[in-house]
């Protein structure tokens, strides 16, 4: 599965949110990727708000992880961006966040591709060009 959009404002999100939603049901590592101030947050924040979330929804840059309980059950909501070395997701136990039965939505993965490598994950790249955004949605098994 690949699809791409072009959107120009962000109420176009709940579309790409509701696709999000339906493939991680067999995709639930969601890898989302783009420069800073894209909007990686706030679809986080839609995709929580679609699966009934009714917190507030913030990036979680310094506790790394947050945990949100939705109608669905609970999601970790992930942000790498302050992460040097992978130890320091050893040292807080990422990986059992990463095998649970819970979805983990993740920014920055790319701080740490090697320790998702081989995983079934769904990929969210989104780029910006002045107020045009380009979101790609694809599963990688």
């Amino acid at each position: 599965m690949r699809v791409q959009f072009t959107i120009s404002n962000i109420q176009e999100l709940g579309t790409i949110a509701r696709i999000i939603l339906q493939e991680m049901q067999r995709f639930p590592l969601v890898l989302v990727q783009g420069g800073m101030g894209v909007g990686k947050t706030t679809l986080i924040a839609q995709v929580l708000k679609e699966m009934g979330c009714k917190d507030a929804v913030s990036s979680p840059t310094y506790s790394i992880v947050a945990e949100y309980h939705t109608e669905a059950g609970r999601v970790y909501h992930m942000d790498w961006y302050r992460i040097e070395h992978s130890s320091e997701l050893d040292e807080i136990g990422i990986d059992e966040y990463l095998h649970a039965s819970s979805p983990c939505l993740i920014e920055w993965p790319e701080r740490d591709m090697p320790r998702l490598s081989g995983m079934p994950v769904l990929s969210v790249k989104i780029e910006q060009n002045e107020e045009i955004r380009r979101v790609e949605i694809k599963a990688i098994s």
